[in-house]
């Protein structure tokens, strides 16, 4: 809050006005000036305010005190709780979460001075994000995580709502087949056989070869590690390798 009143002459030289701020008959604080306002009186609590002013010319001559009409500062009221809720925009570690909530307010007080806090885990200070309603985190290992939000004023804060989500392990790597030229095979003249090594698989592994005219070679189950040579061969030069029914590798030539 704060108090104006109108000028007064000086009636020769110059003019100050000192003024005091009550509560009730409790003189709070006071303050000389030369213009006619007191400036902005903070930091009040609850109650019923006056200022009282009267003039001093330079000649030490005071004037009549005037007083103002009564000021009321209400106490704001305790926020409200924020309704939390969360949404995972990545689910594999590295993850992340967005935590979104409504804006609260206090009663009485509204949403004056309302910022807000976040806590994760329940572990560490709260960390203030000012008026913002979301909040973001990345870069999240597995595990499930937990937001706190609380609103603050001038009272302090309100109850903290609260949202979960979870983050999953890693996306497993890519399955790949590998397919280079391989030893010579002595029961032809020109022909090799296949190196194949495979990658991002976790079971057993049914390989099946085939030409370059889309007949069919060989079958043969391998560890998911495979890496080692592959005894199939026919007529003609091309070869490509097919795992478990639905992963090709790259082609290769396998005569001379």
């Amino acid at each position: 809050m704060s108090a104006t009143w109108g000028g007064v002459a000086a009636s020769g030289g110059s003019l100050s006005y000192t003024w005091e701020l009550l509560r009730g008959t409790t003189s709070l604080r006071s303050g000389t000036t030369t213009g006619t306002s007191t400036g902005n009186l903070g930091n009040l609590d609850g109650g019923s305010y006056t200022v009282r002013v009267f003039a001093t010319n330079s000649g030490g001559r005071q004037g009549a005190t005037g007083t103002s009409n009564a000021g009321t500062v209400t106490t704001q009221g305790t926020p409200g709780r924020p309704s939390v809720s969360a949404t995972v925009t990545d689910g594999s570690q590295p993850g992340a979460i967005r935590w979104n909530w409504n804006a609260v307010t206090a009663n009485p007080g509204g949403s004056a001075n309302i910022s807000y806090e976040v806590r994760l885990n329940g572990s560490g200070g709260w960390t203030g994000v000012g008026s913002n309603t979301s909040y973001t985190r990345s870069n999240l290992n597995q595990g499930s995580y937990t937001l706190e939000v609380r609103a603050v004023n001038k009272s302090g804060p309100g109850s903290a709502g609260s949202a979960s989500a979870s983050v999953g392990p890693p996306p497993p790597p890519p399955q790949q087949v590998f397919l280079s030229r391989g030893d010579f095979e002595p029961s032809t003249s020109n022909g090799y056989y296949y190196r194949v090594r495979l990658s991002g698989f976790t079971g057993p592994v049914t390989l099946q070869c085939f030409d370059s005219g889309g007949g069919f070679a060989s079958v043969r189950t391998v560890e998911p590690d495979f890496n080692g040579q592959l005894g199939c061969y026919s007529g003609f030069g091309n070869y490509r390798v097919l795992a478990n029914g639905s992963i090709w590798s790259n082609t290769v030539q396998s005569w001379d």
